[in-house]
């Protein structure tokens, strides 16, 4: 047995014991023959984000199909994460003048609870746009470089996106 195939092998009986965690334990089950494994690899790569894209990257052109579909879709996501600044920014960032690229954005709200959805205008100031409903996806006009703050119900900032093109924010329901 080849050096790689034994690296595979060890990896997948972590994975099926229930102990894969990082990135390159992960990819391997992306090939799984169950369904519900393959699913479940493929949303913790996801929310890995960036810490995964090495992992996938070396196996997107692997001889396993399955596997490398699922890789090339996770990097082709990754592309479009909006950037995600720290929260402590709010009050002392503003979204550029409306004279950019009118685009749409989603917002993608993994949680058991509704999110609110505010713009932060020209002034850095709140101004509220809407609900996004518990375990759902929905798309937002806007324009390129504007900042989107998202809140829990009770309005407390969770993260701020800068807007790109085609770009998707996902949060998480931890």
């Amino acid at each position: 047995m080849n050096k790689f195939l034994t690296v595979v092998a060890s990896i997948s009986l972590l994975a099926s014991a229930g102990l894969a965690n990082t990135a390159s334990e992960l990819v391997v089950q992306l090939g799984s023959k169950t369904f519900d494994a393959r699913e479940r690899a493929q949303t913790q790569l996801a929310d890995m984000g960036e810490a995964a894209r090495s992992s996938l990257q070396k196996v997107s052109n692997c001889e396993d199909p399955e596997i490398s579909v699922r890789a090339r879709q996770l990097l082709n996501n990754l592309g479009k994460l909006m950037v995600q600044l720290p929260l402590a920014v709010e009050g002392h960032v503003k979204s550029d003048a409306p004279i950019q690229k009118h685009i749409e954005i989603q917002f993608v709200n993994m949680k058991s609870s509704p999110l609110k959805l505010f713009w932060l205008d020209l002034y850095g100031k709140r101004k509220f746009h809407k609900e996004i409903p518990a375990k759902t996806t929905v798309v937002q006009d806007s324009v390129a470089g504007h900042l989107w703050l998202v809140a829990d119900p009770d309005e407390d900032g969770l993260a701020i996106y800068t807007a790109t093109e085609d770009g998707r924010a996902i949060i998480q329901a931890k």
